[in-house]
């Protein structure tokens, strides 16, 4: 791992447009982190092994050579670090493709540069320390913190993106009850996406990779051509605080 303690996060930017990899460079600068680019796929991998970058953002839409795509599939068997595509190109078929590489979360262009931040920051927060177990809910093996929509196993905090975090709250506000794929969709990526059951199989997957333990079922019950709902029951903190 690249040695903490000189500046703030820092990020690979993968894009060859020259005025948004500008205007990204100084909106996340501004706010504290790093930035290093890459213009195209070969390099960004050269990037990736030399500079151990924190976080990556990768356009999916790239020069000649390794796709997008491939280029999250590499860079995500090259380090584990947090993946976000930032593309223009909205269409379910890709977004499914980059998930099932790897990508940690998705962002469409054009995108609020307060948003960019956020899901950089959601996603790089996961070395933090768990709350009080007492103010968290308990899912199987996991602790639950909604307040800082967080997610805990054995006091170590679990890397979810936005997308993966309201995919489970939605779930979780149903206590074990069917969530259609429309409401998980709208809830989760937008009413553009709301029919995109494909889109939603995916990220499902990519979720369960995520919460499931060892020991056990997954945490996510399918019901086929319908919805999705917890396999485990949600106990809820007592309000009464039990002293």
């Amino acid at each position: 791992m690249r040695p903490a303690g000189e500046g703030g996060p820092l990020i690979l930017v993968v894009e060859d447009d020259k005025a948004l990899t500008r205007m990204i460079r100084l909106t996340l600068s501004t706010v504290g982190f790093r930035i290093i680019t890459a213009a195209e796929g070969a390099s960004a991998l050269r990037a990736a092994t030399a500079q151990q970058p924190d976080a990556i953002l990768v356009d999916v839409r790239l020069p000649p050579g390794i796709s997008g795509p491939e280029l999250v599939g590499a860079l995500k068997l090259q380090a584990d670090v947090p993946v976000i595509v930032v593309s223009g190109d909205s269409r379910a078929e890709t977004r499914i493709e980059c998930t099932r590489r790897g990508a940690d979360d998705f962002i469409e262009k054009p995108f609020n540069p307060d948003e960019l931040e956020r899901r950089l920051r959601f996603l790089l927060r996961h070395d933090e320390s768990p709350s009080d177990p007492g103010d968290a809910m308990r899912l199987g093996d996991l602790s639950v913190d909604m307040e800082r929509q967080a997610v805990f196993r054995d006091h170590a905090m679990l890397r979810l993106s936005v997308t993966d975090w309201t995919l489970l709250q939605t779930l979780t506000a149903h206590d074990g009850a069917a969530v259609l794929h429309r409401e998980l969709l709208v809830q989760a990526l937008g009413r553009r996406h709301a029919l995109d059951t494909e889109l939603l199989q995916a990220c499902i997957e990519r979720l369960r990779i995520r919460i499931d333990g060892a020991i056990g079922g997954s945490k996510i019950i399918d019901f086929h051509g319908v919805g999705y709902a917890l396999g485990y029951p949600v106990v809820r903190p007592s309000r009464g605080g039990g002293k």
